[in-house]
């Protein structure tokens, strides 16, 4: 009942602001009030023992595999990471030099979807993370230098403009908004091009110098290109 007419309210202060109502008939009322509810704590042995219990039964899951559900425990319970922010985490958010998790994702649910989104108040932040905690992170990530599905998907602009394609006809196929945001996003793909444009200028130079065409002329023309293959 709170969310409902916070929600109404605030949208009956955008009328009032817009001079459409003369006053929120929604401000001020008053609501039954809500008891906070009771918080838990964990102590250090409560959450080794919840993360050994999950590391069990996913021994008894994953045929002798650990889930990583424990691990996840150890780092809500000593990095006090959000759940949304948690699920957000991504092996290259982790610093092992440093010792520090970067919270720059985090997942949020609209509609049955999960979506990944800039974390709370679109700062990032960095949190210390325990040197033991820190070796089982290590060990869970080793060999993961992970690819992500949208990097395979640069792959397919990287081939497909490696292979001479349109720029208009690239970015109709990755449904960009324009061929300037391709031409933005991929400008690094494009270099080799800067080769062949003065090449192809360095040639008409030549043609430009020898358009008298004399014998000297074409053989210099011809030495300038190179060997034929």
């Amino acid at each position: 009942m709170r969310k409902i007419v916070n929600v109404l309210s605030g949208s009956l202060q955008m009328a009032v602001k817009d001079g459409r109502l003369p006053a929120n008939p929604a401000h001020g009322l008053n609501l039954l009030k809500v008891g906070k509810p009771a918080k838990r704590y964990l102590n250090h042995e409560q959450v080794r023992d919840l993360a050994d219990a999950l590391d069990s039964l996913g021994k008894g899951m994953y045929r002798g595999e650990l889930n990583g559900y424990g691990l996840l425990v150890k780092i809500l319970a000593y990095c006090g990471l959000r759940w949304g922010e948690a699920s957000g985490l991504r092996v290259k958010d982790i610093d092992f030099k440093r010792g520090r998790l970067e919270v720059q994702h985090t997942i949020v649910e609209v509609d049955g979807v999960q979506l990944d989104s800039p974390p709370k108040g679109y700062e990032a932040r960095f949190i210390p993370v325990p040197a033991s905690l820190l070796a089982e992170l290590k060990a869970e990530v080793i060999g993961q230098d992970g690819l992500t599905p949208h990097e395979i998907r640069h792959t397919a602009a990287s081939l497909a403009i490696s292979a001479s394609a349109n720029v208009k006809a690239v970015q109709r196929m990755l449904g960009q908004a324009s061929a300037a945001v391709t031409l933005d996003v991929y400008s690094d793909l494009f270099d080799s091009d800067l080769d062949t444009i003065s090449a192809a200028l360095d040639e008409q130079i030549l043609r430009t110098d020898v358009s008298k065409t004399s014998p000297r002329g074409r053989r210099a023309l011809r030495q300038a290109r190179g060997p034929s293959v």
